[in-house]
């Protein structure tokens, strides 16, 4: 549809998470129209990374870890205790996302 639109692209919006969260970066540099970098959208969607990035800037963050939900039994990151938030490193429209 863009490649078939004759005006001007200034901007390029999306209003769901992913995958159109993903995809704006992506068309954005396509049409030339500004945007964040694809990098900056998954570093923000993948709580994990994301942690990891808050990390380098400030010394206040708690301690985070990932859990091996394969280990028998999962048990929580060295460093981290009760009480803590567990929740899915990545996830779509409410669902936790697997690999495989």
């Amino acid at each position: 549809m863009l490649d078939a639109f004759d005006g001007s692209i200034d901007a390029i919006v999306g209003y769901w998470d992913f995958p159109v969260s993903t995809l704006v970066p992506m068309l954005s540099e396509r049409y030339g129209a500004r945007s964040t970098s694809l990098e900056s959208v998954v570093k923000c969607e993948h709580t994990y990374w994301s942690r990891l990035g808050q990390q380098k800037a400030t010394d206040r963050q708690p301690p985070f870890g990932q859990v091996d939900l394969s280990a028998e039994p999962p048990c929580p990151p060295q460093d981290v205790t009760f009480p803590m938030w567990l929740k899915p490193a990545l996830s779509y429209s409410s669902e936790l996302a697997r690999s495989g």
